[in-house]
């Protein structure tokens, strides 16, 4: 559906469809309550009737707008299900002044309130995100530096130098980018500890799962050894696959492991992290149900911590 473009403007123009707004790559959302009470978040989609309403509020030519959102990729098509079109459309330029009508909500700016949102939303901004933050950084093709287009809804960049290498033969234009991150529980020989390590950034006494990006030529075991090595001076033979997570900040896949130590001494290398050490698995569980005030775990809808409770469900069997 894509390449079609008569068909994405009409599928656009659906009061079904569903279009989500992000500013500055933060999507707009409302507060909402889940069923045990808990304050959270939930996306607020809107119309493209909603969407021309906001451009008059802006007072910004709505074809202008409707030519520059082609060219530049800043509107999405995400998909279809049941009979229901979403799309994702960024807002930024629009300024400020669309939030004093209370045409829009909240938007979302941090990590711990994107985690809030349920599954769905959250695999719909994350598909937004990814993809908007792609089409307004390569703006410019990789090949010869020439201006580039969004085309197929804001999956492809085209090259404007009809002699660029990048339109002929199998370069066929530039592709979104997908970054793939390692992140593993270290598991120590005797299987009753876990090498957990904490960044600077990270809240206070919040420990998490080791991780860092593949290098070309690498494998998914390589490059958990590689990394493991590097940041806590630990060995580690043994990998194991677990699960995934895509990560949009910007383009992040991370690859979830399990991985065996052969060695335990600790050189931690203070350039990637500011602490690392092993946690007793009797510890780690009381943290995960929050039994203890230390370690900290990060949050329940991250890998790292899907991880460490996969280690801990395992040790018992």
């Amino acid at each position: 559906m894509r390449p079609d473009k008569s068909c994405i403007k009409s599928l656009l123009a659906q009061e079904s469809t569903k279009i989500l707004l992000l500013s500055a790559m933060n999507p707009i959302a409302e507060v909402a309550q889940s069923e045990d009470g808990a304050e959270g978040y939930k996306i607020l989609f809107v119309t493209f009737a909603n969407v021309l309403r906001l451009l008059e509020v802006a007072e910004v030519d709505h074809d202008g707008f409707t030519k520059r959102i082609d060219d530049e990729g800043k509107l999405i098509f995400l998909g279809s299900n049941n009979s229901i079109s979403y799309f994702a459309l960024d807002i930024s330029e629009l300024g400020t002044n669309i939030y004093e009508h209370g045409l829009l909500k909240k938007v979302l700016k941090s990590r711990i309130e994107l985690l809030r949102l349920n599954e769905i939303d959250a695999s719909l901004v994350a598909q937004s995100r990814s993809l908007l933050d792609w089409n307004k950084r390569y703006r410019f093709c990789p090949t010869c530096g020439s201006t580039t287009s969004s085309v197929d809804a804001g999956y492809k960049r085209h090259c404007s130098n009809g002699d660029c290498l990048s339109n002929k033969g199998v370069y066929n234009s530039s592709y979104p980018r997908t970054d793939p991150v390692v992140i593993s529980v270290v598991v120590s020989a005797n299987r009753q500890r876990m090498l957990l390590g904490r960044k600077k950034l990270f809240p206070r006494a919040m420990y998490s799962c080791l991780a860092g990006f593949v290098e070309p030529g690498e494998t998914i075991e390589e490059a958990v050894r590689r990394e493991v090595k590097e940041e806590s001076g630990v060995r580690v033979g043994q990998v194991r696959y677990v699960s995934s997570q895509p990560w949009p900040f910007p383009s992040v896949l991370m690859i979830g492991c399990i991985s065996f130590a052969e060695s335990e001494e600790i050189q931690v290398c203070t350039e990637e992290l500011e602490d690392a050490r092993w946690f007793n698995i009797i510890d780690i569980e009381k943290s995960l149900n929050f039994n203890v005030d230390f370690p900290i775990l990060p949050p329940s809808q991250t890998i790292a911590h899907q991880l460490i409770k996969t280690w801990i469900q395992t040790s018992k069997l």
